[in-house]
Protein backbone atom coordinates (compact mmCIF):
# COMPACT_ATOMS: atom_id res chain seq x y z
CA UNK A 1 0.00 0.00 0.00
CA UNK A 2 0.97 3.21 -1.35
CA UNK A 3 1.16 6.02 1.40
CA UNK A 4 -2.14 8.09 0.65
CA UNK A 5 -3.92 4.89 -0.92
CA UNK A 6 -6.62 3.27 0.57
CA UNK A 7 -7.88 -0.44 -0.34
CA UNK A 8 -11.55 -0.81 -0.23
CA UNK A 9 -12.24 -2.87 3.55
CA UNK A 10 -8.76 -2.10 4.43
CA UNK A 11 -9.37 0.66 7.56
CA UNK A 12 -6.40 3.34 7.61
CA UNK A 13 -4.09 2.84 10.49
CA UNK A 14 -4.17 6.03 12.78
CA UNK A 15 -1.63 7.56 14.74
CA UNK A 16 -2.87 7.80 17.85
CA UNK A 17 -1.06 9.65 20.94
CA UNK A 18 0.29 7.24 23.27
CA UNK A 19 -0.89 7.59 27.37
CA UNK A 20 1.61 10.45 29.05
CA UNK A 21 3.68 8.78 31.48
CA UNK A 22 2.93 8.70 34.93
CA UNK A 23 4.52 11.67 36.93
CA UNK A 24 7.67 9.90 39.20
CA UNK A 25 6.28 10.31 43.04
CA UNK A 26 8.82 12.44 43.85
CA UNK A 27 8.96 10.66 47.66
CA UNK A 28 10.24 7.86 46.25
CA UNK A 29 13.38 9.42 44.74
CA UNK A 30 16.46 7.24 45.43
CA UNK A 31 14.53 4.18 47.30
CA UNK A 32 14.58 0.91 45.79
CA UNK A 33 10.69 -0.99 46.25
CA UNK A 34 12.00 -4.33 46.77
CA UNK A 35 14.08 -2.53 49.84
CA UNK A 36 13.39 -4.98 52.92
CA UNK A 37 11.66 -2.85 55.93
CA UNK A 38 14.05 -2.37 58.79
CA UNK A 39 13.77 -4.32 61.79
CA UNK A 40 11.70 -2.02 64.05
CA UNK A 41 9.06 -1.66 66.86
CA UNK A 42 6.21 0.80 67.41
CA UNK A 43 5.14 2.09 70.47
CA UNK A 44 2.07 3.39 71.17
CA UNK A 45 1.38 5.35 74.18
CA UNK A 46 -2.50 5.88 74.60
CA UNK A 47 -3.07 2.25 72.68
CA UNK A 48 -6.45 1.88 74.46
CA UNK A 49 -7.91 5.03 73.36
CA UNK A 50 -10.77 6.03 70.61
CA UNK A 51 -7.58 7.28 68.29
CA UNK A 52 -5.38 4.35 68.28
CA UNK A 53 -8.33 1.66 68.22
CA UNK A 54 -10.42 3.39 65.18
CA UNK A 55 -7.84 4.89 63.37
CA UNK A 56 -3.92 3.95 64.17
CA UNK A 57 -4.45 0.01 64.79
CA UNK A 58 -6.14 0.07 61.43
CA UNK A 59 -3.70 1.14 59.40
CA UNK A 60 -0.88 -0.21 60.85
CA UNK A 61 -2.80 -3.25 60.07
CA UNK A 62 -3.38 -2.25 56.67
CA UNK A 63 0.67 -1.93 55.86
CA UNK A 64 1.03 -5.38 57.61
CA UNK A 65 -1.38 -6.80 55.18
CA UNK A 66 -0.02 -5.60 52.35
CA UNK A 67 3.41 -6.59 53.77
CA UNK A 68 5.10 -3.35 53.97
CA UNK A 69 6.08 -3.70 57.54
CA UNK A 70 8.30 -6.90 56.94
CA UNK A 71 8.71 -9.37 59.41
CA UNK A 72 10.85 -7.85 62.27
CA UNK A 73 8.16 -5.74 63.14
CA UNK A 74 6.26 -5.22 66.14
CA UNK A 75 4.13 -3.26 68.32
CA UNK A 76 4.40 -2.47 72.08
CA UNK A 77 1.05 -0.56 73.29
CA UNK A 78 1.53 1.36 76.41
CA UNK A 79 -1.40 2.59 78.20
CA UNK A 80 -2.03 3.44 81.86
CA UNK A 81 -4.39 0.62 82.88
CA UNK A 82 -4.39 -3.10 82.84
CA UNK A 83 -5.87 -4.52 79.66
CA UNK A 84 -9.12 -6.01 79.42
CA UNK A 85 -11.37 -7.37 77.06
CA UNK A 86 -13.26 -3.78 76.90
CA UNK A 87 -9.93 -2.45 76.03
CA UNK A 88 -8.75 -4.62 74.35
CA UNK A 89 -6.69 -2.44 71.27
CA UNK A 90 -7.40 -4.91 68.62
CA UNK A 91 -10.78 -6.57 68.48
CA UNK A 92 -11.75 -10.41 67.97
CA UNK A 93 -12.20 -11.29 64.31
CA UNK A 94 -8.89 -9.77 63.80
CA UNK A 95 -6.03 -12.04 62.35
CA UNK A 96 -4.47 -14.06 65.49
CA UNK A 97 -0.76 -13.94 63.12
CA UNK A 98 -1.11 -9.92 63.52
CA UNK A 99 -2.19 -10.04 67.29
CA UNK A 100 1.38 -12.01 67.54
CA UNK A 101 3.05 -8.57 66.79
CA UNK A 102 1.03 -6.62 70.13
CA UNK A 103 2.43 -6.60 73.62
CA UNK A 104 1.25 -4.29 76.11
CA UNK A 105 2.41 -2.45 78.89
CA UNK A 106 0.57 -0.42 81.53
CA UNK A 107 1.93 2.05 83.98
CA UNK A 108 2.15 5.49 85.40
CA UNK A 109 3.67 7.93 82.63
CA UNK A 110 5.38 9.74 85.27
CA UNK A 111 7.26 6.89 86.99
CA UNK A 112 10.19 5.29 85.61
CA UNK A 113 8.97 1.62 85.54
CA UNK A 114 6.25 1.19 82.53
CA UNK A 115 9.65 2.69 80.50
CA UNK A 116 11.49 0.30 81.98
CA UNK A 117 9.72 -2.67 80.83
CA UNK A 118 9.05 -0.93 77.38
CA UNK A 119 12.87 -1.20 77.25
CA UNK A 120 12.84 -4.66 77.72
CA UNK A 121 10.01 -5.00 75.44
CA UNK A 122 12.75 -3.16 73.23
CA UNK A 123 15.64 -5.70 73.80
CA UNK A 124 13.74 -8.48 73.55
CA UNK A 125 12.35 -7.52 69.79
CA UNK A 126 16.28 -6.94 69.21
CA UNK A 127 17.27 -10.24 70.11
CA UNK A 128 13.91 -12.12 68.55
CA UNK A 129 14.71 -10.42 65.53
CA UNK A 130 18.26 -9.78 65.50
CA UNK A 131 18.16 -6.61 64.46
CA UNK A 132 18.67 -3.21 65.56
CA UNK A 133 16.32 -1.57 68.60
CA UNK A 134 14.71 0.63 65.58
CA UNK A 135 11.55 2.46 67.62
CA UNK A 136 9.01 4.94 66.20
CA UNK A 137 7.27 6.39 69.89
CA UNK A 138 4.28 7.11 68.91
CA UNK A 139 2.18 9.57 71.60
CA UNK A 140 -1.64 9.22 70.83
CA UNK A 141 -2.41 10.79 74.45
CA UNK A 142 -3.54 14.49 75.80
CA UNK A 143 -1.35 17.17 75.33
CA UNK A 144 -0.31 16.99 78.41
CA UNK A 145 1.43 14.06 78.74
CA UNK A 146 3.49 14.74 75.96
CA UNK A 147 6.45 16.54 78.28
CA UNK A 148 6.21 13.42 80.82
CA UNK A 149 6.48 10.93 78.20
CA UNK A 150 9.43 12.49 76.62
CA UNK A 151 11.18 12.98 80.14
CA UNK A 152 10.55 9.37 81.13
CA UNK A 153 12.06 8.25 77.83
CA UNK A 154 14.88 10.61 78.11
CA UNK A 155 15.57 9.10 81.48
CA UNK A 156 16.07 5.78 80.97
CA UNK A 157 18.04 6.21 77.63
CA UNK A 158 15.40 5.18 75.21
CA UNK A 159 15.66 7.80 73.05
CA UNK A 160 19.31 6.96 72.88
CA UNK A 161 20.21 6.04 69.34
CA UNK A 162 23.59 4.34 69.37
CA UNK A 163 21.90 1.09 69.23
CA UNK A 164 19.23 2.00 66.21
CA UNK A 165 16.95 4.85 65.34
CA UNK A 166 14.35 6.59 67.72
CA UNK A 167 11.41 8.60 66.17
CA UNK A 168 8.95 9.91 68.15
CA UNK A 169 5.56 11.15 66.34
CA UNK A 170 3.12 13.06 68.60
CA UNK A 171 -0.44 12.82 67.46
CA UNK A 172 -2.30 16.07 68.59
CA UNK A 173 -1.64 19.93 68.52
CA UNK A 174 2.05 20.66 69.09
CA UNK A 175 1.06 23.31 72.14
CA UNK A 176 -1.68 25.72 72.21
CA UNK A 177 0.44 28.91 71.47
CA UNK A 178 4.13 29.63 69.93
CA UNK A 179 5.39 29.52 73.34
CA UNK A 180 3.79 26.34 74.84
CA UNK A 181 4.92 25.03 71.41
CA UNK A 182 8.55 26.09 71.98
CA UNK A 183 8.71 25.12 75.21
CA UNK A 184 7.14 21.06 74.48
CA UNK A 185 9.75 21.74 71.92
CA UNK A 186 12.98 22.61 73.95
CA UNK A 187 11.58 19.60 76.52
CA UNK A 188 11.48 17.19 74.10
CA UNK A 189 14.88 17.53 72.70
CA UNK A 190 16.86 17.67 76.34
Amino acid sequence: IKPGIVKPGIKPKVARPSAPEPMPNPFRTGMRRSRAPEPATLVIFGVTGDLSRRKLLSAVFGLWQDGLLGSAFNIVGVGRQAMTEETDAVQPGSLEKFRELLYYEHGDFAGDEVYDRVGQQLDEAENAHGGRKNAVFYLSTPPSLFEPISAGLGRLGLQDETEGWRRIIIEKPFGTTLETARHLNDAIHS
